[in-house]
């Protein structure tokens, strides 16, 4: 939601990604983004399992950039804790120098950090 609400203040180019993103989801951010604004937003289907090279083509794919030219200044992520190691690697494969990370795990920090 704060990814959006910089990418309607004119701040930030946002990229949707999840294993699967729902068509509810699709259909409600298409309907409340201004066609003016829908430029600077992207829908990306991911399985963050994959390994780093395919989950980085995949990703630049979706962005239509090569794969090195990934850098992002914000990620948010909630609930990827599957494979916190391969989801790590990704992370700091596409982290700009200054970026920031947010990690919002579905389980208790102290389950999160056993996986």
């Amino acid at each position: 939601a704060s990814g959006l609400v910089a990418m309607l203040n004119g701040v930030a180019t946002v990229t949707l990604v999840d294993a699967v993103i729902p068509r509810a989801l699709r259909r409600t951010i298409e309907a409340n983004v201004p066609v003016s604004q829908r430029s600077r937003f992207t829908f990306c289907e991911l399985n963050w399992t994959a390994p780093l090279i395919q989950s980085l083509t995949v990703l630049a794919s979706c962005e239509g950039v090569a794969s090195h030219d990934l850098q992002y200044d914000l990620i948010g992520n909630s609930a990827a804790v599957y494979t916190p190691e391969r989801l790590l690697r990704l992370i700091h494969a596409v982290s700009a120098e200054s970026a920031r990370v947010f990690i919002t795990p579905s389980v208790p920090p102290r389950d999160y950090q056993r996986r």
